[in-house]
C-alpha cells in the first residue's frame, strides 16, 4: 500500500497542473488576441484614411456590396 499512495498522489497532481497550465495559456491567448484585434483595428483605421467611421461605404467597397 505504501508504494501505491505516492503514485495516486502524483496522478492526482498531474491533471491539476495541466488544468492550471491550460488556464494560464488560455488567459495569455485571450490577452494576445485582444491586443491583436486592437492592432488590426488600428491598421484598418489607418487604411481607411483616418476617417472616424471605420466601415464607410465609399472607402470600403466590400462593405458597400454587402449592404446592397
Amino acid at each position: 500500500m505504501g508504494i501505491k499512495e505516492p503514485s495516486t498522489q502524483a496522478s492526482l497532481q498531474v491533471p491539476l497542473m495541466v488544468a492550471s497550465f491550460r488556464n494560464v495559456c488560455l488567459a495569455n491567448f485571450l490577452i494576445q488576441g485582444f491586443t491583436l484585434m486592437e492592432i488590426l483595428l488600428f491598421f484598418l483605421y489607418v487604411l481607411c484614411g483616418n476617417s472616424p467611421r471605420l466601415f464607410d461605404k465609399d472607402r470600403l467597397p466590400l462593405a458597400g456590396n454587402q449592404v446592397r
